[in-house]
């Protein structure tokens, strides 16, 4: 079976030799093109091989190029061929792009390759008159392509995953946001496009041959090669974005648009404070969707003066138990971390987190302890006038008695400045011997470094108990006498019954 196959891919490759060899052969390049259409995989991907060298080649010669016609003038036997040359790729060029949505994973990927290549060869080379005072690429091709990739009859994440390669040219990812802008206005599959085209964090004006898919300096000096202009690119990058953040999303999608607006998109769009409405609006939904948006306020605030005073309030209210519960629980405590970092945030404030931390901290399952320990004791850290709240003894270490207002979502009116951490305290009774150990930091001296929670935002039962078991314990005593029977008083009657074997 394997030789049998191995044959077939050999006559596909002798077939395109000896097309290449002579036009006398020109029949092969339709043999050529009903092998993919054939059942067989591997006869399909022999056959995609065949043809891009064969396209490689007559386009690199001219041979495919269609001058501009004059009406009523007799055509040579050498144009008559050459138009057939131009109807046959026309034609594979069709099947070509059919085949991107192809059973076979591999299939697809190859044929992607192929046409992608003929978009570089076409811009060297164009099929057509174009105006040499211009850089030219092939747009119309291109369009083609991306139309396929965002059809709906077949899954092609995978597939528009591989075209990432091919959007990290400057010249692709330019036509790409100037066709996408033009596509439908939503899309399911437009998101997945759009979230592979991600801008350098600088455009250069000056786009290098290496950095550009269709590089025209190659072949012809006279025709200018294309210029990528920053603001241009921005202004269309920020069109696709608030025209696609207009639409009604579905609640994965959202989330999913939410998670890379921060560090793929904010940065280049021409105004970011344009997103202050949906952004707000975003965090109106509630749940994950109101966390993932205070990551893109907080840009937001920090790199372009948003004023938006309510911030801290808006992340306070989400602190509730469920937080050590949901999916986004490592990512909202990540977050939080980021958005505590300053310094210069007032007292008040940074005691309100601790105290409503601290009090979240006495029903919170033990893997989520093990992070927010460490968490209060960096906000501590950073605010060492907060100490008081370590120190003051005469504060009652009853819930009923306490200052603290738990229910109070103003963090202004909600005290936690006027309590004491005896929260801490409490934990340190914990029965699990990390947890009691942790919370002990608040006995002594502050320790001078904070503490690294990197790898404690993620950390889960399964991570616990599995070090509890690799834990080598020492062996301790558990009785100062051996016993000699279950029963050890000598006036009991059933020790003469029982005994240790």
């Amino acid at each position: 079976m394997a030789s049998s196959r191995k044959k077939v891919v050999n006559e596909i490759k002798d077939k395109a030799n000896a097309f290449l060899a002579s036009r006398k052969n020109c029949n092969f390049l339709i043999e050529l093109h009903s092998t993919l259409m054939s059942s067989d995989v591997d006869e399909v991907l022999a056959g995609i091989q065949a043809i891009n060298r064969v396209f490689h080649h007559l386009i690199q010669n001219g041979d495919l190029y269609q001058p501009s016609s004059q009406v009523g003038e007799e055509l040579t036997v050498e144009d008559k061929y050459k138009s057939w040359l131009h109807d046959q790729y026309v034609e594979i060029r069709s099947q070509l792009l059919e085949l991107l949505h192809h059973d076979n994973q591999n299939v697809q990927e190859l044929a992607l390759c192929t046409l992608m290549r003929l978009v570089s060869g076409i811009g060297k080379d164009p099929l057509s008159p174009v105006d040499e005072n211009v850089s030219y690429f092939p747009i119309e091709l291109l369009q083609d392509i991306l139309k396929q990739l965002l059809s709906e009859e077949k899954n092609l994440r995978p597939l528009i995953g591989r075209f990432q390669e091919f959007v990290e040219y400057d010249d692709v990812r330019f036509y790409t946001l100037k066709i996408l802008n033009k596509l439908m206005k939503f899309h399911k599959k437009k998101f997945a496009l759009m979230s592979q085209i991600i801008l350098p964090k600088k455009l250069s004006k000056k786009v290098e041959a290496e950095t550009r898919l269709v590089n025209n300096l190659i072949q012809s000096e006279s025709r200018p090669s294309f210029v990528l202009h920053h603001i241009t690119t921005s202004k269309k990058f920020s069109s696709l974005w608030l025209e696609f953040l207009k639409c009604k999303l579905p609640l994965g999608l959202y989330k999913k648009v939410l998670l890379i607006l921060p560090e793929h998109v904010l940065p280049h769009l021409q105004n970011p404070l344009l997103l202050t409405d949906f952004l707000v609006d975003s965090y109106n939904v509630g749940g994950a969707i109101s966390l993932l948006a205070l990551n893109s306020l907080f840009v937001l605030i920090q790199k372009y003066n948003l004023e938006y005073p309510d911030f801290y309030g808006k992340l306070y209210a989400l602190f509730e138990p469920e937080v050590f519960h949901v999916k986004y629980k490592s990512r909202f405590f990540y977050l939080a971390d980021l958005f505590l970092s300053s310094t210069h945030l007032p007292a008040y404030l940074v005691a309100a987190f601790i105290k409503r931390l601290a009090r979240l901290a006495l029903s919170a399952p033990p893997h989520a302890l093990l992070m927010v320990i460490p968490f209060i004791g960096n906000l501590l850290l950073r605010h060492p006038n907060l100490k008081i709240m370590l120190n003051r003894e005469n504060v009652s270490c009853d819930v009923t008695s306490d200052p603290y207002l738990m229910e109070e979502h103003d963090i202004t009116k909600c005290r936690a400045i006027e309590s004491s951490l005896w929260e801490l305290k409490t934990l340190q009774n914990h029965w699990c011997p990390d947890i009691a150990s942790k919370a002990k930091f608040i006995n002594g001296p502050l320790p001078k470094m904070e503490f690294d929670l990197s790898d404690l935002f993620s950390i889960s039962y399964e991570e616990m108990i599995e070090k509890e078991v690799k834990r080598k314990m020492k062996d301790v005593p558990v009785a100062f006498d051996r016993p000699s029977g279950l029963f050890q008083r000598k006036e009991d009657k059933m020790g003469d019954i029982w005994i240790l074997a």
